[in-house]
């Protein structure tokens, strides 16, 4: 279920760059996220804003006709996509219609077309302001009949790394395999955040850390854990598990030496369900048409 005490987005990601002048109607968020540039009249950034992947400084406040907003520091690596939640604009009377054509209708019949970019509807800021002027009054009960509510606890889910984060999680690689294959994880861990320690890598249990962990027998242990949402699960959910093994992590399974430390916690410590999910794409069908040197190759490492 849904907490509706916390202020939530979730971005998509499209190849081609956002329109500047728009913002994303997202359906699950409940809050109107908005990113800021530094400047001397900018928002102080005095509150915490909980990520699905981490934390960051914000600024919450509410704005005309009860719409809650969350000011969060514009970056020059992100996308910096602003949203808008859907599900408000349902409550306070407007109707949006899906269809070949995505329109969204204001109490006040005013007619706004939704764009797409990728899957993510979006419309223009401008327009936000004409919809916002058509909505009823903050004191006015909604559709749900009951009075808006400002959330007491903020939290967007946010989906991409920066360039310095991955390198500083993927140096270890560095002398391990060639710079292209280097540059080739990275581009697939751009969208895959660290979900288990919200990027901070005080935490990681590395290879040198694992010795650490107590030993005592486990429900599950996740290995190749990309994002870690799995493992994230479990620790929500208070499933005893071992920590997520990953590159980002510190780990290679390709080395011998830390394939010998996974075996060992493996048998020791007694886990009841061991998941793994590696990069299949050396074994897929695209590769068929491969000469075989090449298909081993690719195979082996």
């Amino acid at each position: 279920m849904r907490d509706e005490e916390t202020a939530r987005v979730a971005a998509v990601r499209q190849p081609t760059k956002f329109p500047r002048n728009a913002i994303g109607l997202d359906s699950w968020a409940n809050v109107h996220l908005i990113h800021q540039k530094q400047s001397k009249n900018a928002s102080i950034f005095d509150h915490s804003l909980t990520l699905a992947h981490g934390n960051c400084k914000c600024h919450r406040e509410v704005g005309r006709k009860g719409v809650p907003r969350v000011y969060v520091p514009w970056t020059q690596e992100g996308d910096n996509i602003d949203l808008f939640p859907e599900g408000f604009l349902w409550e306070r009377g407007c109707a949006i219609q899906r269809g070949q054509e995505h329109t969204l209708t204001t109490p006040k019949n005013r007619v706004v077309h939704i764009k797409m970019w990728g899957i993510m509807p979006y419309i223009l800021k401008d327009d936000l302001q004409r919809i916002i002027d058509d909505l009823p009054e903050e004191t006015q009960p909604g559709r749900s009949g009951l009075e808006l509510q400002t959330p007491t606890a903020a939290r967007v889910c946010k989906t991409e790394c920066s360039s310095a984060q991955l390198k500083l999680q993927l140096k270890h690689l560095e002398s391990d395999i060639s710079k292209e294959k280097l540059n080739n994880i990275r581009s697939k861990y751009r969208n895959l955040p660290d979900a288990y320690y919200g990027g901070d890598s005080s935490k990681y249990i590395t290879p040198d850390k694992l010795a650490e962990v107590p030993k005592s027998e486990v429900k599950m242990w996740e290995w190749y854990s990309g994002s870690s949402s799995l493992s994230t699960y479990l620790q929500d959910q208070q499933v005893d598990h071992l920590p997520p093994i990953d590159y980002r992590y510190g780990w290679n399974l390709a080395k011998h030496e830390h394939q010998v430390k996974l075996l060992d916690t493996l048998l020791s410590v007694g886990v009841q369900t061991l998941f793994a999910s590696p990069n299949c794409a050396p074994w897929g069908n695209h590769t068929r048409g491969l000469p075989l040197q090449q298909r081993n190759e690719k195979t082996a490492r």
